[in-house]
């Protein structure tokens, strides 16, 4: 079984960042993320940290077993372009494994997202193998990963050097 984290960048283009790790190796990526709290705070989000800390977590979480998927649509309204991403996430998930998406919960499109996995997933007979949640990341350290890596690969250029210490693959989604 895999578990999937999930969260977003709508800085430029809209991109969903798509985090599969496998359920064996959890207990120990929770560990390297945990790690990167510094007294004080009670989680990291990545776009209030200074850039020497973004590259050091970028360098613990690159020790990290895990492999992320880029959706990236550049038109439409916020919505069009989420639900455009999220379903072509699910068209990528492996229809023989159980999956577990994990959302950082954005109160915004929960009920969208909801609607758009129900549909999917029953098109394409999967609701058996994939359940889903929408959390608050503060609650669940593994949606700091998505997070971080949405946002450095929204900054392009010098920063999207980094993503190559991750395994990673890019989706870019047409209107």
């Amino acid at each position: 079984m895999r578990s999937v984290f999930i969260d977003e960048s709508k800085a430029k283009d809209f991109i969903l960042c798509a985090v599969s790790i496998d359920n064996n190796a959890l207990h120990l990526a929770r560990s390297v993320t945990r790690q990167q709290v510094m007294p004080g705070q009670r989680y990291v989000h990545f776009v209030s940290e200074s850039r020497n800390r973004k590259l050091a977590i970028l360098n613990a979480y690159s020790n990290i077993n895990l492999t992320a998927d880029f959706f990236i649509v550049k038109d439409g309204t916020p919505a069009q372009r989420r639900s455009k991403a999220l379903r072509q996430l699910v068209r990528t998930l492996p229809s023989s494994t159980s999956v577990n998406l994990i959302f950082d919960n954005d109160e915004n499109y929960t009920s969208m997202d909801r609607e758009i996995l129900r549909e999917e997933l029953t098109r394409m007979s999967m609701v058996p193998l994939v359940s889903y949640s929408h959390l608050p990341s503060r609650n669940e350290p593994l949606l700091w990963l998505p997070d971080a890596l949405a946002w450095t690969k929204a900054k392009g250029k010098e920063w999207n050097r980094q993503l190559e210490k991750f395994s990673s693959r890019t989706h870019l989604i047409e209107a």
